[in-house]
C-alpha cells in the first residue's frame, strides 16, 4: 500500500517499455450468505499482500466455486482493462502448473527432470517447448529493448511510483574450442527479466547456443565472458 498505509484496494502495475499489466488487489474477504445468497464479505485493509497464483488451473486462475466461510482471492484483472482474460498475478508460472497448459506438458516434464536428475530418457515425440517459459503468455513479449524502461505502480515497499531505466549493458560470451587459436563469440539474447520488488533489483537472463559434437565436457573448450 502507497507508504505502508493500510487501503481496502489498489491497483498494482508494472510496465516495462511498451509493455504494461495491471492488477487489482483487495483485503481479506470471505463468502457470506445475504439474503439466501452467497456474496462477497466486507474487505479487510491490508498494507501488504504477496502476489501469488493458486493452484487449480494451468494459468494460475482460480476455478474455486463460492463456499460460505471460504476466503476470496487477493487478485483480479482490473475491470475494462487491457488484461481482463489474463491470470492475474505478476510472477512465474511453476514447472507443475506450465506442464498442465498444454498438449504434451507433462511428458516434456517428465524429460526434463530425467535431464536433471542424469537419467536420460527419451524425449517425447513432441516436445512442448512452451513449458520451457515461466512467464504467464501475456508476459511474454518480443524483445527486451537493450535499456528497458521500467515503472512500478504500488509494488516497492517504501515508493509508490517508481520509475527506473536499466543501464544498457550488454554482456559478451567468447568461446574457444579444443585445439581452436582464435575466439569465435556465441551470439547472446536476453530473454528474460526477472524483477524483485522486495529486494529492488532487476535480474537479466541471456542465452546463447553453442553446437556441441559430443557429450564429453573436456570437449566443450572454455567459454570467457565480457561485460
Amino acid at each position: 500500500a502507497p507508504l505502508g498505509k493500510p487501503v481496502e484496494q489498489l491497483v498494482a502495475r508494472v510496465t516495462v517499455d511498451d509493455f504494461s499489466k495491471s492488477l487489482l488487489v483487495r483485503g481479506n474477504r470471505q463468502w457470506i450468505l445475504d439474503n439466501g445468497a452467497l456474496v462477497p464479505g466486507p474487505i479487510q485493509p491490508f498494507a501488504y499482500v504477496p502476489i501469488g497464483y493458486p493452484a487449480d488451473t494451468p494459468d494460475g486462475g482460480s476455478a474455486t466455486k463460492p463456499v460460505l466461510g471460504a476466503a476470496l482471492s487477493h487478485f483480479e484483472p482490473v475491470p475494462g482493462g487491457p488484461n481482463v482474460d489474463s491470470p492475474p498475478g505478476f510472477g512465474a508460472i511453476s514447472p507443475n502448473l506450465r506442464a498442465r497448459r498444454g498438449e504434451g506438458g507433462l511428458a516434456t516434464k517428465r524429460w526434463a527432470d530425467s535431464l536433471n536428475a542424469r537419467e536420460y530418457m527419451a524425449p517425447p515425440a513432441a516436445i512442448d517447448w512452451s513449458f520451457f517459459n515461466s512467464a504467464p503468455r501475456d508476459q511474454q513479449i518480443a524483445a527486451l529493448g537493450p535499456s528497458p524502461h521500467i515503472v512500478l505502480e504500488n509494488l516497492h515497499p517504501s515508493i509508490p511510483r517508481l520509475e527506473t531505466r536499466l543501464p544498457g549493458v550488454l554482456p559478451r560470451v567468447l568461446h574457444l574450442g579444443q585445439g581452436a587459436e582464435q575466439t569465435t563469440e556465441v551470439r547472446l539474447r536476453c530473454d528474460t527479466l526477472r524483477i524483485d520488488t522486495d529486494r529492488g533489483n532487476a535480474i537479466l537472463t541471456y542465452r546463447g547456443m553453442l553446437p556441441l559434437g559430443q557429450l564429453d565436457e573436456r570437449a566443450h573448450g572454455v567459454l570467457g565472458v565480457k561485460i
